[in-house]
């Protein structure tokens, strides 16, 4: 991730250790942001760059800061939606030996699949995770859990619109407190922030939000 930062000049604030590859394919035919999303996907880890334009590649924990969001005294707007379907599994393979046969049998194709299955999760229906990328039984269970914490984080998705808050930062989390709905009064992970200054609304804060896995609570 360091090599591909500085070849697209960014620089660099917090770098996870993500997924060790054999071998991984940088093809000019995608921006270095695709892959670098797609490495962070599969790595479990988020990408984005801070408010001074460096690149975190971190896995979400906790949140940096936690922000209380009250109900009728800081939200103006509220959208929350559930998904019921998050209870599911993942599977992936890696594709290659490399675990019997050594680093360099990166290239091959595994004949038998059942040693290098990654799994995450025990529901239904179990989603297949196919990467060409994964070529090692490490890399498929690190990936099979990065797509399930995923997944989870889909049970809910919302939106809060505040007055203006400048402190709000992606790598936070918000607690919405008071919501008049059972269920809502959670924390939640700040997955996109949108600060707007207008002349009929003045200075407003845009949060979508999601939940945060059971794995990244514990």
């Amino acid at each position: 991730m360091t090599d591909l930062a500085g070849q697209v000049n960014i620089g660099l604030a917090t770098i996870d250790d993500g997924i060790t590859f054999p071998a991984y394919v940088i093809d000019s035919k995608r921006p270095a942001l695709a892959h670098i999303r797609d490495l962070a996907a599969l790595s479990g880890v988020d990408a984005y760059t801070d408010s001074d334009g460096k690149l975190v590649f971190q896995a979400f924990t906790a949140g940096n800061i936690v922000h209380d969001v009250d109900y009728a005294k800081q939200i103006l707007a509220l959208e929350v939606d559930r998904w019921a379907g998050t209870d599911v599994a993942v599977k992936a393979w890696g594709e290659s030996p490399t675990g019997t046969a050594g680093a360099d049998a990166w290239g091959w194709l595994i004949k038998d699949f059942s040693s290098s299955a990654g799994t995450a999760g025990s529901g239904t229906p179990v989603f297949v995770l196919e990467r060409s990328a994964l070529r090692t039984a490490d890399a498929a269970a690190t990936a099979a859990s990065a797509a399930l914490r995923d997944l989870e984080r889909r049970a809910v998705r919302g939106r809060v619109v505040m007055p203006g808050r400048a402190e709000v930062k992606l790598g936070d989390a918000v607690r919405l407190r008071d919501v008049p709905i059972d269920g809502f009064d959670d924390t939640y992970q700040v997955r996109r922030v949108v600060h707007r200054v207008t002349k009929d609304a003045g200075f407003t804060t845009v949060v979508s939000f999601a939940a945060i896995p059971s794995e990244v609570l514990a």
